[in-house]
């Protein structure tokens, strides 16, 4: 009997060391899943606060008429992108043709005459961006100055987005007992509340009326045998400002995304 119950009992112990690991991995999964899902969750509200809040403030900016002429800038801009693209197409187009058939194992005729009709329409594209250049230089380059512009400021309006969305988020992240930063180290993310990028926010790019936060972070696992694996996650929100009423008398405001 005895000999029987010692038998038993390695069993018992060659389970529990089988299942036990699996077992905390599986715990440990879970709770990963869950800070994830409650990081995602929390940081999702903030941005969707933050851009209905920025956007109650777009009526004093509509009334500057900044966003009007920028609007125009892009625009005029349009012209000199559209005929540099133009030009960049048809030079695509001829390398792609010319790559295409040098890599071929064989040449047939119906090959080198695709490849010819490729070039050809490539050369035309590029043509015609030169002559349009040609034809009014002086405007071009305006346009050309007008595009480089608008990409400026767009660039200036994100760098003084980025620091008001976080500071606009930072309150809707507190708890009770915790900072912001304190909160997002505790469910994982990589820097707390420093860790979170909101440097692709935008504020009406080109003279729209798009408000756009945007909240990239990383977010790591929980350890298990030392393995440290870290995930990159991005958060928008997208609402449109408050520009008063417009020509039709409609009101401009609509909610998030």
């Amino acid at each position: 009997m005895k000999k029987v119950k010692k038998k038993e009992n390695g069993a018992v112990i060659v389970e529990a060391t089988l299942v036990l690991p699996m077992f905390i991995f599986l715990v440990f999964t879970l709770m990963w899943i869950g800070n994830l899902c409650t990081a995602q969750a929390k940081i999702q509200v903030a941005i969707n606060s933050a851009a209905k809040e920025i956007s109650t403030y777009t009526y004093l900016y509509g009334l500057t008429g900044l966003n009007e002429k920028q609007a125009g800038l892009k625009a005029e801009g349009d012209v000199a992108t559209g005929t540099i693209e133009e030009g960049l197409d048809g030079v695509n187009q001829i390398y792609g043709a010319i790559s295409s058939a040098t890599s071929g194992a064989s040449y047939t005729e119906s090959d080198l005459n695709k490849t010819y009709s490729e070039v050809n329409a490539g050369k035309e594209s590029i043509q015609k961006a030169y002559e349009e250049i040609k034809a009014d230089p002086k405007a071009f380059f305006l346009s050309l100055g007008k595009a480089s512009a608008n990409v400026g400021i767009n660039k200036a309006k994100s760098m003084i987005m980025a620091p008001a969305a976080k500071y606009l988020c930072e309150k809707h992240l507190k708890t009770k007992t915790l900072s912001a930063d304190a909160y997002l180290k505790k469910l994982g993310v990589v820097g707390g509340y420093d860790g979170v990028d909101f440097s692709s926010s935008q504020f009406c790019s080109s003279g729209d009326q798009n408000i756009t936060i945007v909240a990239m972070y990383k977010l790591k696992t929980i350890q298990f045998f030392k393995i440290d694996v870290t995930y990159n996650i991005v958060q928008s929100a997208t609402t449109n400002g408050w520009f008063g009423v417009s020509s039709k008398g409609n009101s401009e405001k609509s909610d998030n995304n």
